[in-house]
């Protein structure tokens, strides 16, 4: 992912996030957002990956595509592969859902993790269907 691979969100702002292929560094203003991920297979995605000391402390799946319905997509890391989000199954186009719901986006779903020693965050594919969506994680670096 390239130093310009990313998204304002609201008013514009400073981004004073800097990433180098993969890898997240300094304070994040706005989020990294990952490549489309098809979701018409069952799959795993690397979406994005997390260098050490980072705290994630949101993670929101944007539907890029056409709407999805019928879908089972969790989002997580390396360790639980729904820690953020779990058993999404529909997301209108454009529309982001977020990690910290609850309810119909899984009542696993947790805020934010710390990361000492980096990781990834993935998208995991269990029921397919049409469409695509970008991984958006909001981070800040520990130390």
């Amino acid at each position: 992912m390239a130093g310009t691979d990313r998204v304002y969100i609201g008013m514009p702002q400073q981004n004073k996030h800097t990433t180098s292929p993969g890898r997240l560094k300094g304070i994040c203003d706005s989020p990294v957002v990952s490549a489309a991920i098809a979701v018409n297979a069952a799959a795993t995605t690397a979406a994005v990956d997390i260098g050490p000391e980072v705290i994630v402390h949101k993670v929101q799946l944007w539907c890029t595509g056409a709407s999805i319905s019928g879908a089972d997509i969790d989002v997580g890391d390396g360790t639980v592969a729904d820690k953020y989000l779990d058993g999404v199954d529909t997301i209108l186009k454009n529309d982001i859902v977020g990690s910290g719901l609850g309810g119909a986006v899984g009542a696993d779903a947790v805020r934010g993790c710390y990361y000492p020693s980096g990781g990834t965050i993935n998208v995991k594919v269990d029921a397919t269907v049409s469409g695509t969506v970008k991984v958006l994680v909001w981070w800040t670096k520990a130390s």
